[in-house]
């Protein structure tokens, strides 16, 4: 069997049928939803039920959704789509100095229980997210690495001040939820007050969370009255709920499933990328690791392990991400010029011929082990004497992170998102002092010292493209395969545009009845 035969063996596309909705029901005990949502209502099927829906966690997957600018709004809204800030619950801000934000908030807009929304509730909530008795993803996610505190000017006028200079202030800010003042301090609430479109009419547990229009609301009225959100983990009753008019949309339908006319991908801001072990021979050398980025037919990975929707990538970011270096093009598979890298290095006495593992964590995620086979068979086939190996979680991370396991060579699959709108949330981990960073370049820490203490516009995105460029061309430390796709699958009752959407954000004011 040739070698482009066994890849496309194992990326076959299954184009599994999707079965009825009631037969799937019936033989997995599930109850069905009403066969046909109510005029003004949609229905969204989610893969499973937020663990909690306290504002400080609307992070999560499985609370963004229900949440995020729904019901808890923020002061401003970070467009993925451009990493661009939009006005929401702020129409103004500057930088006063190093240290130290001035925001100008929006007038005539009260809470869902009656509360103003003034500057004194985003001191509270400033308060509230800092207040480390609660466990809050939006605290923990954004702000390990320094706090701030906030301060009412006058009563549309609130004033922070940084413990360190942050240039990407602002954007962290975007995260951080505006809650009511009367939400509990000291306690996780399952009652979310908010500022938003919707308001929470009830959480059933086990069953449903419904969404009602709030009349109150300060900016346009959506179209959709009430929204419900289902939880089903089976991905096959997800698209067949929708398919059959039960429910109207749901973030994740499995790529096999994605067959019909109502699917569509969308990229999730999460990027598929090898490790390049520079820490050990061979690829401490700067050829080896640059024949090992030339022997990976990428193409060939596409709408076979991976979806042909894939986006191949020149970096461990997206490309709507601030810093992303739209110059740049993926490594080509050349065979020849590997071979010629490979024998420089040996005619310098580099190992060239020490086995290389291939090396990821069992079955992380869907065609992940197809996807280590496949890479350790492309070295295989490019002179490489490489192997794959599947681990448990704890024997991949003595590899990937400081201090390392064994010596041995290896190559590690990973996985990295940033939905956060500028490179540095994810490239300080090449940064020397880093527990993951794969090689210590004192040229590179510097240009990324220099480009984190930029302050956000044109200037930092130059610093951040030329590190992505230093990265890409002349240290390799990373084969980039792609940046990942999901599939929605959208119901014909409505329109719903996911582009610059991540799972963790619907917003359900932007959908429209047809």
């Amino acid at each position: 069997m040739s070698f482009a035969e066994r890849i496309s063996q194992m990326g076959v596309r299954l184009g599994t049928p999707v079965l009825a909705a009631a037969i799937i029901a019936v033989s997995m005990g599930v109850a069905p939803v009403a066969a046909q949502p109510a005029e003004g209502e949609i229905v969204i099927v989610q893969s499973s039920e937020p663990p909690n829906i306290d504002p400080g966690n609307f992070d999560y997957s499985q609370t963004g959704p229900i949440l995020r600018q729904n019901v808890i709004e923020t002061l401003t809204l970070l467009d993925l789509s451009d990493s661009s800030l939009q006005p929401r619950l702020a129409t103004a801000w500057e930088q006063v100095d190093d240290t130290t934000y001035r925001y100008t908030l929006r007038e005539g807009v009260t809470f869902h229980d009656g509360a103003p929304f003034n500057a004194d509730a985003v001191v509270y909530s400033v308060e509230r997210l800092f207040n480390t008795d609660l466990e809050q993803i939006a605290r923990n996610k954004y702000w390990d690495h320094m706090t701030f505190t906030a301060e009412a000017i006058d009563e549309y006028t609130v004033e922070f001040s940084l413990s360190q200079a942050e240039p990407v202030f602002d954007t962290r800010l975007s995260q951080v939820p505006i809650v009511s003042p009367n939400t509990p301090f000291d306690a996780l609430t399952r009652a979310p007050v908010g500022t938003g479109p919707y308001t929470l009419a009830e959480w059933q547990a086990g069953v449903q969370i419904v969404l009602e229009r709030n009349p109150d609301y300060w900016g346009d009225q959506p179209e959709v009255e009430r929204a419900t959100f289902v939880f089903r983990g089976e991905g096959s009753v997800r698209a067949s709920m929708v398919e059959v008019g039960e429910a109207d949309f749901t973030f994740s339908v499995p790529e096999e499933l994605a067959t019909t006319d109502m699917d569509v991908a969308y990229q999730n801001f999460e990027t598929i990328y090898f490790i390049l072990g520079a820490w050990e021979a061979p690829l401490d050398d700067l050829r080896v690791r640059m024949a090992v980025n030339l022997a990976i037919d990428r193409e060939a990975l596409l709408g076979t392990i991976l979806p042909a929707e894939t986006v191949l990538g020149t970096a461990i970011i997206g490309p709507s991400i601030s810093g992303s270096n739209p110059d740049l093009v993926p490594h080509p598979y050349d065979p020849d010029r590997v071979t010629e890298l490979l024998e420089e290095a040996r005619a310098d006495g580099v190992d060239v011929d020490r086995e290389i593992t291939v090396m990821y964590i069992n079955d992380r995620f869907p065609g992940s082990n197809e996807l280590v086979e496949a890479m350790a068979l492309m070295l295989q086939a490019a002179g490489f004497n490489a192997r794959m190996e599947l681990v448990e979680s704890g024997v991949y991370r003595e590899y990937r992170d400081e201090p390392r396991g064994e010596d041995r060579a290896v190559i590690l699959l990973s996985r990295h998102d940033n939905d956060k709108g500028d490179a540095g949330f994810s490239l300080t981990r090449h940064l020397c002092d880093s527990n993951r960073n794969p090689i210590c370049l004192p040229e590179l820490d510097e240009m990324i010292q220099t480009a984190l203490a930029t302050p956000q516009g044109p200037e930092r995105e130059a610093a951040w493209q030329e590190v992505v460029r230093f990265m890409h061309e002349d240290v390799q430390v990373d084969a980039v395969i792609g940046h990942q796709v999901a599939f929605a699958r959208i119901g014909p009752r409505i329109s719903y545009d996911v582009s610059g959407k991540n799972p963790s954000t619907f917003l359900i004011e932007e959908v429209t009845f047809n």
